[in-house]
Order: C-alpha cells, then structure tokens, then sequence
C-alpha cells in the first residue's frame, strides 16, 4: 500500500513539476504575458449546442479540441477570438439569433476577454455574486461564484391498469458555482447541489445513488434529499493539461447516446492528462468508480473498489475528417495498480500481463464534415470480440454501433437543426461475469444510457427564431428485449465455445418492450440567466415491463424555473 501511494504522489509530483518549468507558454495568453490555466464549461450550458452548429456550417473551422466534452474556457476563448475577428470583415456572418447567443456567451467570458483586446457590451457582462480580485503580485488571481435555485414539478399519468403508477414529483434544488486561477498557475472549480424530493411513493435507500447525486435522508422524515458536488483543480502550460478531481467527462461523438463514456452515470474522481500537438490529441483517464455495497472480484473476495483506467488518441486526418481509438479497461478488488498508471502503455497489453483478471475494451469512432451543414459521426464499441465466431450468433460476441447525422439550417430554413442519431446494444454488452467489473458507475451504464440487447432510433429537430426562445421535437423508437448491465450471459444459460450447450444469441431475444416516444421542449429565458421551460412526453409502450401483450401509455410533464446568478 505505502509503495502505491508513493507511486501516485511521485507521478502527480512530476507533472506538477513539468508544469511549472512550462509556465508561460500556454494556449491563451493575456496582454501581461502570464499564463491562464482555465476550468471547464459545464455539460448544461449553451455553448455545446451553439458551437456545434457554428462548425457544421464552417463558420468556425473544425477543431481536434472539440470532439469531446466538456469544452475548456480557452478552448471556448479562441473560438470567440476566431469569430470576433471574422465578423469585423463581414457583420451579416451570423444571423440574428446567433449574433444574440454570442453576445451573451462573450458577456460570460468577460474576465478573460479584458485581458485582450476584445471588447465586451457593459449590458452583456455576467454578473457574479463573488466577484473577487486581489491585488497579489507574480500573477493573475481570481475567484467567481454563483447562485443557481431551481424549482421543477414532474407529472406522470399512465392509462388503464397502469394508473396505480402515478406520480407527481417536486424538485427544489440549491445549488451553488466557484471557479477561478490562482497566480496564472492553477484553475480550481467547484459546484455543489442540495434538492429536496418531495411526492414520491420510492422506497430510497441511505446512500443510493440518483445521476451521480447520492440520495440521502432522515428515516424519520418524509423528506428526501439528493445532493451532488463536483470539484477540481487544473494545471495548464502550453503543452497539456492536467485535471484532478470529480468532473464529468464524455468521450465519444454522440448526442443523444454515446458508447464509450457519457454522462449516464453521472461524475466520478478522476486523474486526466490531455497533450495536443498539432493534429494529434491524446488523453489519459484514470477513474475512481463506485460499486454496489458488496460485491465479488475474479479472486471471490468481497470487495467495493473499483477503477477505470483509458486512453484516447485522435487524429485530425484531413481538415474535414476525425478519426478516434480507445481503450479502457475496468479493474477493482484490490489497491490502484501502478501499471495502469502508466499514461503510455498499451492496456489492452497490460491487462494480459497482469493475469487477464479484468474488463478490458476498446472503441473507434469518426467525425466527418463533407457536405456544407452536415456533421456526420459514426462509433463501434468492442467489448469480447473475436474474429474466428460470428458477431451476430455467439453470445460473448459483445459489441454496439452508433452513428448520426446533424444537419444545420435543412432546405435553408433558417434557426433550424435536424438531428438523426441510431445506436444498437447487443446482448450482455457493458455486463462482467463478476459484477465489480460491469461497466458501470454505482448501477448505471458509464457507456450508452441504453440497456444491453436493445436499440434506439432518435429523430429530433429544433428551432431557435432568437436568442431567448427554444423549441423541440423528437420522436423516439425504443426497442429493448431480456437483459440489464447486471445479468451476464452465464445466468441466462449460455455456455463457452467448444462446451456443449446454448451459445447463439438472437437480438432483441426475449420479450421486448418497445417504446413510442414523442416529446416537445420549450424554453424561454425570461431575464437574464433565468429560465422557465416546458416538456411534454408521450409514450407508447408495448410488451410493458416486458409482459406480453401488456400495453400501457405514459403521459409526462415537466415544468420549471432555474434563476442562475
């Protein structure tokens, strides 16, 4: 235990060591030369959406820095920098909802924009209820913080039999937002939640987790309570970065569905490392998972650590075209392995050499912008594959596909989007034959939000006619058979190869629950950074709860305020 605590306090010293020898050669630099290490845009703002659009349209070039989320501030300030100076030669570049949007997103970037030469509307600038900027000398200081309530009611009404499910859910939520720099080295972050549940009939337990917020109440109470926080620190020369702590992170190029990492799980802690050099991006990811309460390893000892350790190098082939590989692998029951914190060594290699004891993956996705408006984007997860068994019959043939299209502005309607997305899990996916090494986060998938053995069609379009105004429609094709991330193949009866008994998987085996979902959003920023929005949910479910012939319709709404200041 001492040598592998040693070993990571030595590997983070080193880095940190680099960084400092680096200090001054950074990505943005202000008007006085210092570097400006910076923190994260979070996974809910608007810039994700807004600079999306702006590279299908080749407003902004393409970007090996946008591929995976969450963008950085000083990825998010080049792209301002880059737009600034292009609308100076032609004003008519962005149309009039976009021009509102970047109005506002440079009124969120003020602090890093007055150290250049950009000028920002005083009617735009953000305000802050921390607005702090201590006169220390060897360096830039800054500390802002923010207040975000929230007030949400979820309406659920089933028809027929299925009305005892009813519910009525209350959602307040406190939540508070710290970032800043410390002497041009370091950039901290922290945001923190409290959300008070009320009206729900669910049997919570103490410590269940809800989206990465731990649900936690007083047993002789009825209220509920989920609470989250997220918290890291940044170093940033010019050459790579370095992150620790709990942030989410999502690799891969879906929306709706990504394969590799999303967001489904919510944030776990996490050392990443990302270096850029030219068209080449590589990032290291060292996670800390949580598992259930108890659960066993490959040794059969009880056990609730659990790790995720991953690498991802992209490559900027041509100026229009992305291509991705990744592994990972998950390892747990025993102490942080010293290989695995090698940012360098092959994985899949490394899991061998250690006694083929762990769940190891891998992944490849492209991103490509040939057509004017058009970003397409492909993914193919390989859990076990082998190429000697028939991907589509043996059972521990585990693999899942994504790909998409999003058309920005379709036949020249302007303020418009069109997003096409479908993703097909197969059988056992994301699932271990010992439950600490399924691909998960507390009990949720870290990979697609959709179970193993089923697929999803997604069809969505948007329009935004101006800066405060947001509507959305999708409909959605849901197709789930017999599995969940827990279940293995061996406890549906499946057998290994050359062993007599059930080995061909069918997709979709089992009873399926297939699900016809429309649903509309709207959102209207009544002031300033405060927002009321709209969602209403229809679904049609056949084979309910995987019951045949159980039919049953779903009606959703969802309303509420969120004031962000």
């Amino acid at each position: 235990m001492f040598k592998i605590k040693r070993s990571v306090s030595g590997f983070l010293m080193f880095l940190c060591t680099l960084s400092l020898l680096g200090q001054g050669q950074e990505n943005i630099i202000s008007e006085s030369g210092k570097t400006t290490p910076s923190v994260n845009l979070p996974l809910y703002h608007f810039v994700y959406d807004f600079i999306e659009k702006l590279e299908a349209k080749n407003v902004i070039a393409p970007s090996i820095e946008l591929r995976n989320k969450p963008y950085t501030r000083n990825t998010v300030l080049k792209i301002i920098i880059e737009l600034d100076e292009k609308l100076t030669n032609n004003p008519l570049l962005l149309s009039r909802s976009e021009m509102g949007l970047f109005q506002k997103l440079k009124g969120e970037f003020h602090f890093e924009l007055k150290q250049t030469s950009n000028d920002v509307s005083v009617d735009e600038i953000e305000k802050h209820i921390i607005d702090f900027e201590p006169d220390i000398s060897g360096g830039m200081s800054y500390v802002l913080g923010d207040a975000i309530l929230e007030q949400a009611v979820d309406i659920n009404r089933y028809g027929g039999q299925e009305d005892t499910i009813n519910e009525a859910v209350s959602f307040t939520r406190a939540s508070g937002r710290v970032r800043g720099v410390l002497k041009n080295t370091i950039a901290f972050y922290s945001d923190f939640s409290s959300t008070l549940i009320k009206g729900s009939d669910k049997a919570y337990r103490f410590g269940e987790s809800s989206q990465g917020g731990v649900i936690n109440y007083n047993p002789s109470s009825d209220n509920v309570y989920s609470l989250n926080a997220n918290a890291y620190l940044v170093i940033e020369p010019k050459w790579f970065r370095l992150q620790f702590g709990k942030d989410p992170i999502i690799i891969g190029p879906g929306k709706h569905s990504n394969l590799f990492l999303s967001e489904n799980a919510g944030a776990f802690d996490n050392l990443r490392l990302d270096v850029t050099f030219d068209r080449l991006k590589f990032t290291y990811l060292h996670g800390w998972l949580r598992s259930k309460p108890l659960v066993y390893n490959g040794a059969g000892d009880a056990s609730d650590r659990k790790y995720i350790v991953a690498h991802r190098l992209e490559w900027k082939a041509l100026p229009w075209f992305f291509l991705a590989g990744n592994e990972s692998v998950i390892y747990g029951g025993r102490d942080v392995e010293i290989q695995y914190l090698n940012p360098i060594i092959p994985y899949h290699i490394s899991e061998q050499y250690l006694g083929d004891k762990d769940n190891n993956t891998m992944s490849f996705d492209a991103t490509a912008f040939m057509v004017p408006n058009v970003k397409a984007y492909a993914a193919l997860y390989l859990d076990d594959f082998t190429t000697v068994r028939n991907p589509f019959t043996y059972w521990k043939q585990t693999w899942a596909v994504m790909a998409g299209v999003y058309w920005v502005e379709p036949f020249n309607v302007q303020d418009t989007d069109f997003r096409f997305e479908y993703s097909r899990i197969e059988p056992y996916v994301y699932s271990h034959k010992y439950g600490l090494l399924n691909y998960a986060h507390f009990r949720s998938s870290i990979g697609s939000s959709l179970p193993p053995n089923s697929d999803d069609y997604f069809f969505e379009i948007r329009y935004r006619p101006m800066r405060k105004l947001f509507f959305g429609l999708n409909y959605e094709l849901l197709r789930h058979g017999n599995g969940n991330i827990e279940v293995f193949g061996y406890e549906d009866g499946f057998v290994d190869a050359g062993t007599p008994g059930k080995q061909n998987k069918t997709f979709l085996q089992g009873i399926n629950e297939t699900k016809n979902i429309i649903s509309t959003q709207f959102q209207w920023e009544t002031f300033r950074q405060q927002y009321l929005y709209l969602i209403y949910q229809w679904t049609h479910i056949q084979g309910f709860e995987h019951i045949r012939n159980r039919t049953a319709i779903q009606n959703r709404f969802l309303m509420g305020y969120k004031l962000d200041y």
